[in-house]
């Protein structure tokens, strides 16, 4: 995958992920969140992140609560370091907490805590979003798993 143009990715039937150079994924969950989806945004992740952290935004407007076995996934799949900062767009209060539960679970399996902000609409989102930008860092994966 090309890393300096931006390109669109679907991931299963409804989901569609957007890459924009050069360290920016916007990605709209549209229905239900199924592991093999979570593993799909994951290896997108690692494939256009170059061994750095990303900006993920996530529309949330259409999303339906993912199950246990994905919210497991999500946590234990050490590429969740990836993302570095990560900013929920129009999110119930049911997923805000779901969220907050991950990432505190990822901050006990994998020691990283990451900054993750709610908005209501995503220019907002794309503001705070470009302020994380200085606080990215280099992941090596492989020391990671």
């Amino acid at each position: 995958m090309q890393h300096d143009t931006p390109h669109i990715v679907a991931i299963g039937p409804a989901h569609r992920l957007t890459f924009e150079p050069p360290d920016l994924v916007v990605l709209s969950w549209n229905g239900e969140v199924e592991p093999e989806h979570m593993r799909a945004f994951y290896d997108v992740l690692a494939d256009v992140s170059g061994g750095r952290q990303l900006l993920v935004l996530l529309d949330m407007t259409r999303t339906i609560e993912p199950g246990s076995k994905t919210r497991k996934m999500a946590v234990e799949d050490p590429r969740t370091q990836l993302m570095g900062a990560l900013a929920l767009v129009n999110a119930s209060f049911r997923m805000r907490v779901i969220v907050t539960m991950m990432d505190k679970a990822v901050s006990i399996f994998r020691g990283q805590t990451r900054r993750t902000t709610c908005f209501d609409d995503e220019r907002a989102a794309r503001e705070w979003l470009a302020t994380q930008r200085p606080h990215l860092s280099r992941i090596d994966l492989a020391s990671a798993s």
